[in-house]
């Protein structure tokens, strides 16, 4: 299992990278029967943020991937938006649907332009 804590980020007008927030799968076992899993949440209790995760075979091109909250309920888009101080765990769990990606990231903006929000994430592979 892999387990990474990246550093609060403080989010943007746009979709960019978390910081140290990438998994590699590629020595997981049973590749393409991965769970992954990130736990989100707005910690600067001022401005809402917007996340998702994004999956890639080459780790160059990116696409989104749309999972589950923690009661196991689909989430609509890929797209997942916490209001200030708001808290959610996006499971992506293996279905015949998805492709077996190798590697996963988180991506993080402001909900609201020019309102910066702070989000603090960890993210696993199992």
């Amino acid at each position: 299992m892999q387990y990474l804590k990246p550093a609060n980020y403080s989010t943007t007008n746009s979709y960019a990278d978390v910081p140290n927030s990438t998994i590699d799968t590629i020595y997981e076992p049973g590749k393409g029967e991965k769970l992954i899993s990130a736990q989100i949440s707005e910690v600067g209790a001022v401005n809402g943020i917007t996340v998702k995760v994004v999956a890639s075979n080459d780790d160059a091109t990116y696409v989104d991937i749309t999972g589950c909250d923690q009661n196991g309920t689909t989430l609509g888009a890929a797209d997942v938006t916490l209001a200030a101080s708001g808290e959610k765990v996006i499971v992506i769990a293996p279905t015949t649907a998805m492709a077996a990606f190798r590697f996963y990231k988180l991506q993080a903006k402001s909900t609201i332009g020019g309102d910066a929000g702070t989000l603090a994430s960890s993210i696993a592979a199992k």
